[in-house]
C-alpha cells in the first residue's frame, strides 16, 4: 500500500480524536441501491467522502467488499481499503436504507494480522467475517504490534451489535422524555456535534418508539450533518410526544444555525429526501425547513437555522406497505 499522507492520517490512532471518537471514524451511505451514496462521514479528509460522492470511489473497494454492499448479507464484514482496515456494517439496511464504514485507526498491515489471529474470535462464529483482502496478511503478529489489540478490542466494543442500543425501550416499546433526550446527547458525543438542550423542554411523560433502529438511524445521520454544516458546531434538541400524550409517538426536533451557500441546500435535500422516503415506510414523517431570522435578529447578525423534526405520526405495523417481519431491536454500542 503506498504510503502516503492520507495513509498516516487515516492509521494513526491517536492523532486529534478525542478520546469520545473511540479510534473510529465513519462514514454513512446508501446501501438501498447500487451507488452507495454518501449520507454523511466523521473521518480525517471529509472533503474526499462529501455527501453525494460515492463510498465505493473514494475507499476502492475490491469486488469481494462492492459483491458484499449490494447483497443481502448483514454480517459485518472486515475489509482492506486504500487507506487501511475497516468494517463494512449494514446493521441498519432493512430499517433505513443505511450502511456504515466503520475505519479502524491504527497500522493496517498490524491490524489485520491481529484480525486474522483470532483475537476477536473466529469469523465463523457468525459475528462477523474476514474478506480475503485482510485475510491475505497472514496471522504472523509482530511485537509492534501489540500496542493495537487494545485498540482493536475497543473499537469493536463500539461498533459490535449486541445489547445496549443507543435508542433502548421498554417492554411497551416506550421510554421516557428525558431519557431520549440524554441518548442523543450520548451520539451527537460519539459523532463531535455540541448538543444544547433544556430538560425542562423534555416531555417528562412515555414516549412510544416504533422502530428504535430507524431513529438511531436517522439521529446518527442528521447530527453527523449537523456537525459538518452548524455554523458554530452546535445543535438544539427538543423531545416530545405527539399531542404531549404519554405513550404517544416521538416528537423530535433538531435545530441548528447555518451559513447558507451555493449548492448547500441541494446536499441537504439529499438526506433528507432519503430519510423522509424510508422514515415514511415505517410511520415517520421527517420535515426540514430552513427558517430565517426575523428583522430584528437578522440586523444583530443571526444566521438562518436549519429545522428537522421527526414526527412518529402513523404505526408502521398498519401500514400497507409495513414489513411485519423487520427486525425492531438492532442495536449500536457506545461507551463514551
Amino acid at each position: 500500500m503506498r504510503r502516503s499522507r492520507s495513509l498516516f492520517l487515516w492509521a494513526d490512532p491517536e492523532g486529534d480524536m478525542p478520546l469520545e471518537y473511540h479510534h473510529v471514524s465513519y462514514i454513512l451511505f446508501r446501501s438501498d441501491r447500487e451507488d452507495s451514496m454518501i449520507l454523511g462521514a466523521r473521518c480525517p479528509e471529509p472533503d474526499r467522502f462529501a455527501v453525494g460522492h460515492q463510498l465505493t470511489d473514494g475507499l476502492k473497494l475490491d469486488e469481494e467488499a462492492q459483491a458484499y454492499l449490494f447483497s443481502s448479507e448483514e454480517v459485518p464484514l472486515f475489509v482492506q481499503t486504500n487507506f487501511g482496515v475497516g468494517i463494512l456494517d449494514k446493521r441498519y439496511h432493512r430499517h433505513a436504507g443505511v450502511g456504515i464504514y466503520w475505519h479502524i485507526h491504527g497500522q493496517p498491515d498490524g491490524v489485520a494480522r491481529l484480525l486474522n489471529r483470532g483475537v476477536l474470535g473466529e469469523d465463523d462464529r457468525g459475528k462477523f467475517r474476514i474478506s480475503h483482502g485482510v485475510a491475505k496478511e497472514g496471522k504472523h503478529v509482530r511485537a509492534f504490534d501489540l500496542p493495537l489489540y487494545e485498540r482493536l478490542q475497543e473499537v469493536w466494543r463500539v461498533v459490535e451489535p449486541g445489547p445496549g442500543a443507543w435508542v433502548s425501550c421498554d417492554g411497551d416499546g416506550c421510554l421516557y422524555g428525558a431519557e431520549l433526550l440524554r441518548l442523543v446527547e450520548r451520539i451527537s458525543i460519539f459523532v463531535g456535534c455540541r448538543l444544547t438542550r433544556d430538560e425542562l423542554a423534555a416531555w417528562n411523560g412515555r414516549i412510544k418508539c416504533r422502530r428504535p433502529a430507524l431513529l438511531e438511524a436517522c439521529l446518527l445521520c442528521l447530527l453527523t450533518e449537523a456537525r459538518a454544516y452548524s455554523a458554530d458546531g452546535s445543535v438544539s434538541c427538543e423531545v416530545g410526544s405527539l399531542g404531549e400524550q404519554d405513550g404517544e409517538g416521538v416528537a423530535l426536533a433538531l435545530r441548528y444555525p447555518i451559513e447558507h451557500t451555493a449548492g448547500l441546500a441541494e446536499l441537504l435535500d439529499r438526506i433528507h429526501r432519503h430519510l423522509g422516503r424510508v422514515g415514511d415506510l415505517s410511520g415517520l414523517d421527517l420535515h426540514a425547513a430552513l427558517i430565517p431570522p426575523k428583522r430584528g435578529e437578522k440586523k444583530l447578525g443571526k444566521l438562518p437555522s436549519m429545522q428537522v423534526n421527526l414526527d412518529w405520526i402513523r404505526d408502521p405495523t398498519v401500514l400497507s406497505t409495513s414489513d411485519l417481519k423487520a427486525k425492531n431491536d438492532t442495536n449500536l454500542q457506545i461507551n463514551p
